[in-house]
């Protein structure tokens, strides 16, 4: 089995949910150390793939400051995970998608 060069892989981080678990917060823009949890995941994924997407349904204008495009989900309600999937294969430009929790 042959690997995907990065040149062939796009990064999807899912940052779209509710944060019931974080009192309502926006996971991925909390801090955490010196950076909000959403820069952290950029860094460290990015010199690995060919793009960077971020699946967000809410406070998409801070998300988009971390330099990648931002995909909402392209059904309401927030549905969850599969949705933000649906949400990063419908914007995907190369043959394969990762997706990273945020």
């Amino acid at each position: 089995m042959q690997l995907a060069e990065k040149n062939m892989i796009t990064a999807l981080i899912l940052a779209g949910g509710k944060g019931r678990r974080m009192g309502g917060r926006d996971k991925g823009l909390l801090p955490f150390g010196e950076r909000r949890l959403v820069d952290h995941i950029v860094a460290a994924v990015r010199p690995q793939v060919a793009a960077v997407m971020i699946n967000a349904n809410r406070n998409q204008s801070e998300y988009a400051s971390a330099g990648c495009p931002v995909v909402e989900d392209p059904v309401g309600g927030f549905q969850g995970p599969l949705a933000g999937f649906l949400a990063g294969l419908e914007a995907l430009r190369t043959p394969f998608l990762v997706t990273l929790p945020c």
